[in-house]
Parts: C-alpha cells; structure tokens; sequence
C-alpha cells in the first residue's frame, strides 16, 4: 500500500528522509489548485491535529469521496461526525487502527463523507454568510 504524505515542511523533510519508509511519498508542497487531483486518487485523509479550526482541506478531501481519519480537535469533529473515524491526540495505536478501519473500507463509503460536507456547508449557505459578514462589516464602518 502506498501512502503520500503532502505538505511536509522542507527543513524537517531534509531531517526526516532516511527514517521514511519506502511505500511512502513526502512531497514538501502542493499548489492548492492540484490538491483536487490528490484527494481524488485517495482513498483515506488523515488529519491529525492537535488543534484545527475548520479545516478547508479535510472538507475538500471529503467532497471527494475520501474517507476521513482525525483528532477530536477543534472543527475536525464538526466536519466528520459518523462519516469517518475520530481519534484523540496522541493515541497513535488509536489512529493506527483507524485508519487500518479506513483503508478496508467497502468502497462508496466516501460518498457519506461527501453527502456529509454538501449537507452541512452547501455553497448557498457559505454565499449567504459571507455576504453577511461583508454587509455587517459595512454598516458597521458607515457608523465610525
């Protein structure tokens, strides 16, 4: 099985190349245009944090049919819910087995991720907030 690895900041990539294993690709960045194309060779995301707002890239991966692996940090519980698998920080035994769970997962089991991000954050809905904000920003300069 071949795993990627992407983002990994260069200076701990150079400190980091002999201890990686052979089925797994390091790639130190990814323009955020071809991150998609990524997502959608993959079958598992993983994202381990140890705390996380919202993360764009976990939803991006779901919305393409990944099967999503996480920390119960932050907004990665909101984002998964029971369309993956959640951990806590630091349980590395916890983390190996899910995403064992994951990567032996009957295929279409994706498309909950997916079905769960179109629900949850529908582009109308992020459309109407963001103008929200602007128009409350606005008003709120006018009154200065």
């Amino acid at each position: 099985m071949r795993f990627r690895l992407i983002g990994i900041h260069p200076p701990l990539l150079e400190k980091l190349k002999d201890r990686i294993p052979a089925n797994v690709e390091a790639i130190p960045f990814v323009p955020r245009s071809e991150l998609a194309s990524y997502y959608r060779r993959a079958k598992v995301y993983c994202q381990p944090s140890f705390t996380e707002g919202l993360p764009n890239t976990l939803c991006e991966a779901m919305l393409c049919g990944c099967i999503p692996v996480g920390t119960n940090a932050g907004g990665i519980p909101t984002a998964i819910g029971d369309a993956g698998y959640l951990v806590e920080y630091r349980d590395q035994p916890g983390l190996v087995d899910a995403l064992r769970r994951a990567l032996a997962a009957k295929d279409g089991v994706g498309r909950e991720a997916t079905k769960r991000i179109m629900s949850l954050f529908p582009l109308e809905r992020r459309e109407t907030a963001l103008a929200g904000a602007i128009n409350a920003m606005a008003e709120a300069g006018r009154g200065r």
